[in-house]
């Protein structure tokens, strides 16, 4: 008797032998369908970049970035007095009353 990974093996051979006769056609009739579809779309800036260099940097942001952990290697004190404090109460609720 053959075991569950035997049969998923036969079906996966079985699909792969119905996928090669259908080859570049819409299905068999009464057997199976394999159509292509769009799948999900997602802009590729790479793509563009390669393609049209310069609409590409028309669109690229240079923003600058502040380097606090240089800073703070360079001056400690300053970074340490620059340092914002978040407050934040906590409830508790007492149980033990006696």
């Amino acid at each position: 008797m053959a075991d569950i990974a035997d049969l998923e093996l036969e079906e996966e051979r079985l699909e792969a032998a119905i996928k090669l006769a259908i080859g570049a056609a819409k299905g068999i009739d009464g057997v199976a369908t394999w159509q292509t579809r769009d799948g999900r779309r997602r802009f590729d800036p790479e793509w563009l970049k390669a393609d049209d260099p310069e609409l590409y940097a028309a669109y690229t942001l240079y923003v600058p970035k502040f380097e606090s952990a240089r800073f703070k290697a360079d001056d400690p004190e300053k970074y340490a007095a620059h340092q914002a404090v978040n407050r934040v109460r906590s409830f508790h609720l007492i149980t033990d009353i006696g």
